[in-house]
């Protein structure tokens, strides 16, 4: 039995070798071969399964990845939609019309412009003036530069040697990419209606310095016509309001008027 326990067969010839040898006696091959391939095997099954379970993690990693991003994306989508400036037209806009003829043969057609819609616009129009006929007899344009959302101004066509004008026929173009900011509701205003004109008071309450702001005064009767009007500009020596700043100017009517109405234009930097 002792003797037995001190040998073995070899795994590949069959022959009988001592139990402690590494190589075969006879065929020269090494022995304990079984051992080995049982660890590669087990290695090999470690490996499989932590690759496939890497593998289940990467696809959890991403997968939360990929759902991060379709956040991301969602939101940028969202915010650019909010950005996105919207077409306008005629319906989204305010329009009073007054027509004047002043005392040397020339006829303001003023328009009033309330724009009632959410985009900062700016407008150019280009008008036809008819007599009772019918007949074109005068031509002009006219621009606001910017008018921003929620804000009245005010844009003139101005026909130079035209009076006898019965209608104007125009046409606005509207731009919802302006070159400038709007100003004019950043303009607190305290005005005083005198018997011959009016005085106002303008303080620039934005951060930004209110460019080129003008005022108009239009001047009425007792039956609502035009009797006169008057335009200045409200702006220090560099042609701005400052931030802040307040700067008076005066409107003369140079005669008696029932009521005025008073409208500012102005833009600032953007």
């Amino acid at each position: 039995m002792n003797e037995k326990s001190e040998t073995k067969l070899c795994k590949y010839c069959q022959t009988e070798i001592p139990a402690k040898a590494k190589i075969c006696p006879n065929c020269k091959k090494k022995q304990g071969g079984a051992t080995k391939w049982f660890v590669a095997v087990v290695i090999v099954i470690i490996l499989l399964i932590a690759t496939f379970g890497g593998n289940g993690e990467n696809n959890d990693a991403v997968a939360d990845s990929t759902e991060q991003n379709k956040k991301v994306s969602s939101i940028s989508t969202v915010d650019n939609k909010e950005a996105t400036r919207e077409e306008v037209s005629d319906s989204d806009f305010l329009v009073k019309e007054y027509l004047y003829e002043n005392t040397i043969g020339d006829t303001l057609d003023f328009l009033i412009v309330t724009n009632n819609s959410n985009t900062n616009v700016a407008i150019s129009g280009n008008a036809i003036a008819k007599d009772s006929s019918g007949n074109s007899i005068g031509a002009a344009d006219m621009s606001i530069d910017v008018l921003g959302a929620g804000e009245t101004s005010i844009g003139v066509f101005y026909f130079d040697s035209v009076s006898g004008i019965d209608k104007v026929d125009y046409t606005l173009d509207y731009d919802e990419n302006p070159y400038y900011k709007p100003v004019v509701n950043d303009l607190s205003v305290e005005q005083t209606f005198n018997d011959e004109n009016v005085t106002v008071s303008v303080t620039n309450n934005s951060e930004n310095p209110a460019l080129f702001v003008s005022v108009y005064a239009i001047f009425f009767d007792s039956n609502n016509n035009v009797v006169n009007y008057n335009s200045t500009y409200i702006t220090d020596s560099d042609n701005e309001i400052k931030p802040g700043k307040t700067i008076s100017g005066q409107l003369d009517c140079y005669g008696k008027y029932d009521y005025a109405e008073v409208y500012f234009t102005g833009r600032a930097d953007k």
